[in-house]
């Protein structure tokens, strides 16, 4: 006979007591004036519950549920995978210049290190490297390094290999998520495939669902706001939780929304479908509310596909399907009468806007720019992540007239166009080889589901096809933020693992053992064998930690640059503030952090191109032909020099940097021929970056009339 305690266990899960202790520390926190908001307090509990969840799962998953046939190597890699699914697509910071990118970044880099290491270890223990190989596989290694042959063939190499600031979609994040796809579908049990979809569907999704809901109420609602973080200034009227963009958004829930309503239908324990169901309905009204119609035409499709999938399992529990989507309708109903004229009025009149500047026409203005781009660059394109840069030297005069030619594009809104214009016809031809290798997986297993009823293997594969679809649909019309993307290699990975788990489910073929096991290691070691795995361990340790160390200070550098923008606005406030009077005041203080974001992380044009701009803008402010102006203005010059070195191909800061040098040109007589001369080639730059920019061509007139007036004649 069970207990109750046990039986309350199975029910609930150790995560009810969690949330119980949460909730109280949470109600004491607020009693004592520690925590003013509820909402907040509530977030903290779903955070403490969701992290909990992982943590439990990642360690059950090393230390209890291992495989016979895998070792404890391969078992931490599928933890830290289950680690990586529930914190990349939730994790921000409001205390950065980027706030949501930037840590997702840090994470995912981090994360493939540590998932890198653990292999590297295994492939020196076993004498060999731990593949399985699919054709999928071969796939994305080949596009990973063809992606590496257009970053050092492209127009800006750093850009390539790192990314762009807000985006990092260069090739060392290409190369991070194939390790993460690599470890997700190697040798990964149905179990731990599971507990990968909890954690990115039903956790991140929980803690994505409820921030989002407090914006929610923040932007349909009257009365005090909800949200903790007070975002100063946003023009964004729709929610975006922490995925930074409404599109980011629909695009994050029409991905794992198959899988909440797997988790719904085939649930482990009582309380995962009572969470799945709260947070799917959350995802769906803020779905709603984004108004975007990638998310919305990527969520039909791909829960049209996982019905498809799961037909057979369907129509055995049709009764219940049936209750189930009614009641659904009514609470939709009833939440269009309550509140459906702001949710949904505008959405709706948005949805089919496709004249004048609509986002329509914008996105056709920027794919037919794609196609030249290509045609340009058919070869090997333009680079990873450079389409900001090139962009506008083939915008329309359309474009410039709607949106104004210094509204620079950050990408095509298409993953497609984008794979054509960054990397060539190659990289579409890779691009499309995987979607269709995908497609040819996915046919496969859709024909081996002949039984009545799915088993766990086909949910798990069509959640998976349906999330990838999902994926790539909303990535017809919208750019890619990092933790989109993860989530695409991260079901890629499980499709491939349930596949082949399939495959030998059907064929009845035993799994071939991947790892060695302890008995046959000792038999085959030796003294030599011993010191070599623990000499090639602790180079692959020192190395990993060497790198993760330098992605660290590329987020810490991004901290000191936010700090240094907050310095800064509290300057503007006091306005004509001369340096040789204050000394190390908040200026010096501001000039301190912006000098320390350069430092640790110099490959940044953003830090030293903002930080020149400052300096320019304090240097009018003081007294005119003074030595500390002069200084300042020669400071500011240096700064963006370096930006113009960093970034060559960003008009804007050749434009900055001419600038200032047409400010030092009036305060010295004798150099104002020469950089008279410096400024016109620096706006020569810039019009040759943005040929459509009227403001760079009416500079470059101006300067050129000061010099003519003081050439000999």
């Amino acid at each position: 006979m069970v207990s109750n305690k046990s039986a309350w266990t199975a029910v609930l899960g150790i995560e009810a007591y969690v949330a119980a202790i949460s909730g109280i520390t949470a109600l004491i926190l607020k009693m004592t004036g520690a925590i003013t908001s509820v909402p907040f307090a509530l977030f903290l509990v779903v955070i403490s519950v969701g992290l909990t969840h992982t943590f439990r799962e990642a360690f059950c998953t090393i230390w209890r549920d291992k495989p016979q046939n895998s070792g404890l190597l391969h078992q931490a890699r599928v933890a830290t995978v289950i680690m990586l699914a529930a914190t990349v697509p939730v994790v921000f910071d409001p205390h950065t210049g980027d706030i949501f990118s930037i840590p997702k970044y840090t994470l995912v880099i981090v994360g493939s290190l540590l998932l890198a290491l653990l292999a590297g270890i295994q492939a020196i223990r076993d004498g060999r490297i731990p593949i399985r190989t699919s054709i999928i596989f071969w796939l994305a290694l080949i596009s990973v390094g063809w992606t590496l042959v257009t970053a050092l063939s492209g127009i800006d190499i750093r850009l390539s290999l790192l990314g762009e600031y807000g985006s990092y979609g260069g090739f060392y994040t290409s190369l991070a998520l194939f390790m993460i796809f690599f470890s997700t579908s190697h040798d990964t049990s149905v179990s731990d495939i599971r507990k990968i979809i909890v954690s990115v569907c039903l956790v991140a999704g929980a803690i994505v669902g409820y921030y989002g809901l407090l914006q929610l109420h923040d932007f349909t609602m009257h009365g005090k706001t909800w949200d903790f973080v007070h975002w100063a200034g946003l023009p964004i009227r729709n929610t975006f939780s922490t995925l930074g963009n409404p599109n980011n958004l629909a695009g994050f829930i029409a991905i794992i929304l198959p899988g909440c309503l797997f988790l719904i239908y085939r649930p482990a324990r009582l309380w995962i479908r009572i969470a799945a169901i709260v947070t799917a309905f959350f995802l769906v009204c803020e779905l709603i509310q984004t108004g975007s119609r990638g998310g919305w035409v990527a969520t039909i499709i791909s829960i049209s596909i996982l019905v498809v999938f799961t037909a057979p399992d369907l129509r055995n529990h049709a009764r219940s399907i049936g209750i189930g989507a009614i009641a659904v309708i009514l609470i939709a109903i009833g939440s269009i009468a309550l509140g459906g004229s702001r949710l949904l009025g505008e959405k709706f009149h948005r949805l089919f806007q496709s004249g004048g500047g609509s986002s329509v026409s914008q996105r056709f203005a920027l794919w037919k720019a794609s196609i030249q781009i290509a045609q340009a660059h058919p070869l090997v394109g333009t680079g990873p992540d450079t389409f900001r840069l090139i962009f506008p030297r083939y915008e329309s005069t359309a474009w410039a007239h709607l949106v104004g030619s210094r509204l620079i594009a950050n990408g095509p809104h298409n993953i497609f166009f984008e794979a054509l214009s960054e990397q060539g016809i190659p990289g579409l031809i890779f691009l499309i080889g995987i979607c269709v290798a995908i497609a040819a997986m996915a046919i496969r297993i859709l024909l081996r589901t002949h039984s009545k009823e799915s088993t766990e293997e086909h949910w798990i594969a069509a959640v998976a096809i349906s999330s990838i679809v999902a994926f790539l649909v909303q990535g017809l019309f919208n750019t890619q933020e990092i933790a989109l993307t993860f989530c695409f290699w991260l079901f890629v990975g499980v499709l491939v693992a349930s596949s082949r788990i399939i495959s030998t489910v059907n064929t009845g073929v035993t799994k071939i053992q991947t790892t060695t096991s302890p008995k046959q290691l000792k038999s085959k070691s030796s003294t030599l064998r011993h010191l070599v795995t623990l000499g090639g361990s602790v180079v692959i340790v020192i190395i990993g930690a060497l790198l993760s160390v330098g992605t660290i200070a590329q987020y810490r550098a991004d901290h000191a640059y936010w700090a240094f923008q907050s310095s800064e606005s509290q300057l503007a406030m006091t306005p004509n503030m001369d340096r040789t009077q204050v000394g190390l005041t908040e200026a010096g203080q501001g000039i301190v952090l912006a000098e320390k974001a350069i430092r640790l992380n110099p490959w940044e044009p953003l830090y030293p191109g903002t930080l020149g701009a400052d300096l320019a803008v304090q240097a009018t402010r003081m007294t005119t032909g003074s030595l500390s102006q002069k200084l300042t203005f020669e400071s500011a010059a240096r700064f963006l020099s370096s930006a113009v070195v960093l970034s060559p191909y960003d008009g804007h800061y050749n434009f900055l940097d001419a600038q200032v040098l047409t400010y030092l040109a009036q305060l010295e007589p004798n150099s104002r021929v020469s950089l008279f001369n410096k400024v016109i080639a620096q706006m020569h730059h810039a019009i040759n970056d943005n040929p459509r920019d009227a403001i760079y061509r009416r500079y470059l007139q101006q300067v050129i009339v000061l010099r003519r007036g003081l050439l000999p004649r």
